[in-house]
């Protein structure tokens, strides 16, 4: 396996970042990602083949070129990256916000019309619900909070079509001229619903969570503004919303369906500091357990829209 030096990681290569990875530059074009904990060959291997599969279905998809070691750490080198990624190219163009907005609307509507080989991908539904029945066993959330999330994973309708499950401006770059994938060790079947909410994670959350241009500039490459207007452009567009009392709603209904994933967070991402993960339970069971109920109600008739 090819090893790079450490002397790669510098903060001054930095190019984005998650509560996942840290992607660094290597040259104009390509990139290593490195991962924020001790990741395995075997994950590298995984997001491998979630891209390959990806690519099979006929979605623009960056392929990773190579696992490579980094000291006493694991990353993966991308190369042929294209343009900087869409937040990037928001924040160098203002002027073609809307022209971004578009492409990026156009690329969610193409990958939830993909009908997914359920052999290839995971059940986004599954995965979530494994998450939560782990979170009950070891006391992370209660009976009571983990039964609402069935009831809330009940509702939203089954589907077979393709989710990247982290799609955002820090994700997607142009390759060739065509908005392009990347990140796609996630990607799973289900419901559209899983994936607009995920939007919201890496936009307009982000940039209530942490509302500093420079965290928000790692996971959304934008500033807190743009991430922002981002996000509601988004849902006007995705929804087709023609008013903005019609716009309102969505984004309210979209915005609580992230914590499906966020209070998730608590349990699969086992290398945050216990601090992080304590905070995202006490918000979580705050917030969204106990609105579960009501969001389900309020989602009937809205299913619809996503056809």
């Amino acid at each position: 396996m090819k090893q790079l030096s450490p002397e790669v990681l510098s903060p001054v290569n930095i190019i984005g970042a998650d509560i996942r990875y840290v992607m660094y530059k290597l040259d104009d074009e390509t990139i290593v990602q490195k991962y924020q904990y001790k990741a395995t060959l075997e994950e590298i291997e995984k997001e491998k083949a979630a891209a390959t599969n990806t690519l099979r279905l006929g979605l623009p998809t960056v392929i990773s070129f190579e696992p490579v070691q980094i000291g006493d750490d694991y990353g993966i080198v991308y190369e042929r990256m294209g343009s900087g990624s869409l937040g990037n190219l928001i924040m160098s163009h203002p002027s073609r916000f809307i022209d971004y907005v578009g492409d990026f609307v156009a690329l969610e509507h193409r990958m939830h019309a993909t009908h997914v080989d359920k052999d290839a991908f995971p059940s986004a539904k599954q995965t979530i619900s494994d998450l939560y029945d782990e979170a009950l066993e070891r006391g992370v959330y209660t009976a009571d909070e983990v039964a609402a999330v069935g009831r809330m994973l009940a509702a939203i309708p089954d589907r077979d079509t393709y989710l990247h499950l982290s799609c955002g401006p820090r994700t997607t770059r142009y390759v060739d001229g065509e908005l392009t994938l990347t990140q796609v060790v996630d990607a799973s079947y289900g419901h559209p619903v899983l994936d607009v909410s995920s939007t919201a994670l890496q936009t307009i959350i982000s940039a209530q969570m942490t509302p500093e241009d420079d965290q928000v500039m790692l996971t959304a490459n934008t500033n807190v503004t743009a991430a922002i207007r981002f996000w509601h452009a988004f849902v006007r567009q995705y929804f087709g919303c023609t008013t903005s009392e019609d716009a309102a709603e969505v984004d309210r209904l979209m915005l609580f369906a992230q914590w499906l994933r966020f209070a998730s967070f608590a349990v699969s991402l086992e290398w945050l500091p216990e601090q992080s993960r304590a905070g995202m339970r006490a918000l979580s069971s705050e917030r969204f357990f106990p609105n579960i109920d009501q969001w389900i109600s309020d989602m009937e008739g809205v299913w619809e829209r996503f056809e």
